[in-house]
């Protein structure tokens, strides 16, 4: 029960800071959009297929797509260390 408790405790501590890097990973990502090296404030916005939408040489879709691809996998490893916090609650309370 002890070796169970304490390998909880160590997948805790992994799946928290994996989730916290890849929150920080998310909150830095940025995607820089083609041929956008003005020195220039500027904010492009295209229609149809392909469309796009850039400010100041980032293009902002892609980096939002980006970031929801980090927060997903933040927001897992998230999911798993509680998990873990609610096996090691729980693993005193079995027979």
């Amino acid at each position: 029960m002890w070796l169970a408790a304490e390998s909880l405790n160590w997948a805790l501590i992994a799946f928290t800071g994996l989730a916290g890097l890849f929150w920080l990973m998310s909150a830095t990502a940025k995607v820089k959009a083609a041929g956008t090296d003005t020195g220039e404030f500027r904010i492009v916005m295209t229609e149809g297929p392909g469309s796009s939408f850039q400010a100041d040489g980032i293009d902002v879709l892609a980096t939002a797509r980006l970031q929801a691809k980090w927060n997903m996998r933040a927001a897992g490893a998230a999911c798993a260390a509680a998990i873990c916090q609610a096996a090691i609650y729980c693993l005193p309370k079995l027979p």
